[in-house]
């Protein structure tokens, strides 16, 4: 809302805090939070951080994007990507939890492993789709055997108390 009093003042705020010392970023668009975070990833491994910024992407990669006005698909799924991203979370040797609540990580690991399990799942046997609408990236080696392993794993990983996570 450039015409606000807010961002009337921003400028002026903006370069207090950047004589100060402050980094002063911008939110761009959605790309430039996807490198954020891919750039989270590399350059502080295993962190909680890191472990945040990998569950953006899984989550980011695993949705449809539906366009509110139009409501036709822009942009599949890429299950390779959130494979990946998966794979990487949930790596012991890389991320353990370290620096993150236990309940918090047990989350965050069982989401990743039900996430990793629609990849495959989805994979296996893709939906159809409609005309004209993008199509999802999918594992070429997908397995009905991993994808029910990853499934049950997140459903032994998960709190149930937990009734929104607990499928």
């Amino acid at each position: 809302y450039s015409l606000s009093a807010e961002a009337k003042q921003a400028k002026e705020k903006l370069a207090f805090l950047q004589e100060k010392g402050c980094d002063v970023t911008f939110t761009g668009d959605e790309e430039d939070v996807l490198k954020a975070w891919v750039k989270t990833v590399e350059t502080r491994p295993g962190s909680p951080e890191a472990a945040q910024a990998l569950m953006s992407l899984v989550r980011y990669h695993s949705r449809k994007i539906v366009d509110e006005n139009t409501k036709k698909v822009i942009q599949a799924p890429d299950y390779v990507r959130c494979a990946l991203y998966c794979d990487r979370l949930l790596d012991p040797r890389a991320y353990t939890g370290r620096g993150l609540a236990p309940d918090a990580w047990r989350d965050l690991r069982s989401e990743a492993l039900y996430l990793r399990g629609q990849c495959e799942l989805v994979s296996f046997a893709p939906q159809p789709r409609a005309k004209g609408e993008p199509e999802p990236k999918c594992i070429e080696d997908a397995s009905l055997p991993r994808a029910v392993a990853f499934l049950r794993s997140a459903r032994e990983a998960v709190d149930p108390k937990r009734q929104d996570l607990y499928k």
